[in-house]
């Protein structure tokens, strides 16, 4: 069974120049996996992924996507200094 990432109070970071909390990427990212009939990601990496997929497909510049990717990738960089 795919278990559905949870952000605990203390790993909810926000992004420095956009109202954009880790939280609400990963709740992006499973919207997008909704759309898609896929498991929710279970990993920031997997989340990651979605929303780095989904931008890539679009025509325009997502700028909350570009966020997005941004605050993922410090969640991952602090979650692999812990």
């Amino acid at each position: 069974m795919h278990t559905a990432l949870q952000i605990s109070p203390q790993r909810d970071i926000s992004h420095p120049h956009y109202a954009l909390t880790l939280t609400q990427v990963v709740a992006i990212a499973n919207g997008i996996a909704s759309l898609r009939e896929e498991a929710p990601p279970s990993t920031l990496v997997e989340a990651r992924a979605l929303i780095q997929q989904s931008s890539d497909r679009t025509t325009h510049l997502w700028i909350t996507g570009i966020a997005a990717l941004e605050l993922l990738d410090a969640a991952v960089k602090l979650e692999e200094g812990a």
